[in-house]
């Protein structure tokens, strides 16, 4: 398969300043190409900007832009030789603070409320810049030096010729069953946990059947069960809950998956997904009003939920509002850069810093809560929306997103930005060492994708997100033994 040499082989201290220089030399037609095509999308950005944003600004976002696409550059021309997180990653960074800029008629909140001021909205672009390329230089730093050499190595030889096909089965449907009866039953807190995980069972089961199916090794059943039961259940069902991303989450994971082994990133199907999501965000405030806790259809099944959301997109459409409007109610839903422009403004002048309060969570996060009944409850998104006056007083329900770059600001301002965001980078590099690499079989390459796909929520508290981590990496030991490979591996001519 193509792009599995690469993977299996990392490349060593003697190949890695060559390499460099490789890269940075390339000057094919593909790469003038793109080039071109980045050019001509900062240029016709620069050109719509409804919001009149100052040169600074143009600036400063445009930079985001451009230091994504030198990233996605260099995994494109095989610097980077891991998978596709890091280009996938900077995707989603721009658009959440590089393209509000562009697309924004003014730099607000919310449709018709406060708008935050442009030298806020410089401070925050400068720091996301800031943060996106600390966040880069941590991760190439474990590639480029002899760390990833000294990291361990985990050995995921995966059973491919039948076993792992049948496994994928009975894993994707306790998945699914698990996934539908969270959102239907009021779980007591020690149980939201474990159900959690076992509904991320049916996205570790999508991605193994969609793996043997690039590897054709996939029956026609297997296929069937894929394409005609598994994904569509789970993609419709997620929009049953009123995030999207539930619903956009298992498509994402199978483009990262197939990204890092074709080592081609389908910028068409990419875009056509991010359209979706930017369609389905005007009525989506309207569903979680008639769906969620007191709403009409608060009772309905998760079923009939998915059904309802998608007859308000069909009402929606029929007679959609001036297009400026939808995408001004889009990007709201998508950006963070005036939430964060907002932290900003207020901390440390009206909000004192943090100090690593929101982190406090992460140390009792490997206990489970039937061993400490008294776990205290993560409401971490709470707590940062009543301090900094994003939710109504009484709203007791709402948890905000924050970033991981807000987070990092909130608790220890620009130094913490900095160093934090390194950091970051730098986890992002080790665990990928510690999953790809010479020998790392079939469930590591899975196994990577299946955790990177957790770290790509950047808008989520950082405790959160590596508390996932964790608990995934529990679900890869447990069931590992279970598909490990016995006999060889998948010759490389069979996957070419």
């Amino acid at each position: 398969m193509r792009g599995m040499a690469s993977l299996a082989g990392t490349p060593t201290n003697a190949d890695a300043a060559g390499r460099l220089t490789a890269a940075l030399r390339f000057s094919s037609s593909k790469s003038a190409r793109s080039a071109l095509w980045v050019a001509g999308i900062i240029i016709a950005l620069n050109l719509y900007a409804p919001a009149e944003p100052s040169l600074l600004v143009r600036v400063l976002g445009s930079a985001i832009i451009l230091v994504s696409a030198f990233a996605i550059w260099l995994w494109t021309v095989g610097y980077d030789r891991y998978t596709a997180f890091v280009p996938i990653l900077t995707v989603i960074y721009s658009i959440h603070f590089a393209l509000p800029v562009f697309t924004f008629m003014a730099y607000i909140f919310s449709l018709g409320g406060e708008v935050v001021g442009e030298v806020y909205v410089e401070q925050a672009l400068a720091l996301a810049l800031a943060g996106l390329i600390c966040t880069l230089a941590g991760y190439y730093l474990v590639t480029l030096t002899t760390l990833r050499d000294r990291l361990p190595k985990f050995k995921m030889q995966w059973r491919p010729q039948g076993g792992l096909e049948l496994w994928a089965y009975p894993i994707g449907a306790v998945g699914l069953a698990i996934y539908v009866g969270t959102f239907a039953t009021e779980l007591p807190d020690s149980a939201k946990r474990f159900a959690d995980l076992g509904g991320e069972s049916c996205m570790l089961a999508i991605l193994i059947l969609f793996f043997l199916q690039m590897a054709r090794r996939l029956s026609w059943l297997g296929k069937l069960y894929l394409w005609g039961i598994l994904l569509p259940l789970r993609t419709l069902l997620g929009l049953g809950t009123g995030m999207l991303g539930h619903a956009a989450w298992p498509i994402l994971e199978m483009l990262l998956l197939y990204s890092t082994v074709r080592r081609k990133i389908p910028w068409l199907v990419l875009a056509i997904g991010v359209l979706a999501v930017g369609l389905l965000q005007p009525f989506k405030a309207t569903f979680r009003s008639l769906t969620w806790r007191g709403g009409a259809a608060s009772n309905r099944s998760l079923t009939q939920k998915s059904q309802l959301f998608l007859e308000l997109g069909a009402t929606f459409w029929q007679a959609p509002p001036p297009l400026q409007l939808v995408v001004t109610a889009a990007m709201l839903r998508l950006s963070f850069l005036t939430e964060f422009a907002d932290v900003v403004r207020e901390t440390p002048a009206n909000v004192p810093y943090w100090k690593g309060e929101s982190y406090y969570p992460l140390l009792s996060k490997p206990i489970p809560r039937f061993l400490w009944k008294d776990k205290p409850k993560e409401d971490i998104g709470k707590r940062f929306g009543h301090r900094y006056n994003l939710l109504a007083p009484e709203n007791d329900v709402t948890a905000l997103a924050m970033t991981h770059l807000g987070e990092f600001y909130f608790n220890f301002g620009p130094a913490g930005v900095i160093i934090g965001m390194f950091f970051t980078g730098l986890f992002y590099g080790c665990l990928q060492a510690c999953f790809i690499h010479r020998e790392s079989g079939i469930g590591g390459v899975i196994g990577a994708v299946f955790l990177l796909m957790t770290l790509l929520g950047i808008e989520q508290n950082l405790s959160a997100v590596l508390g996932e981590v964790f608990d995934k990496a529990v679900v890869l030991a447990v069931l590992t033994p279970l598909m490990r490979m016995r006999w060889a591996e998948i010759p490389q001519n069979d996957l070419q």
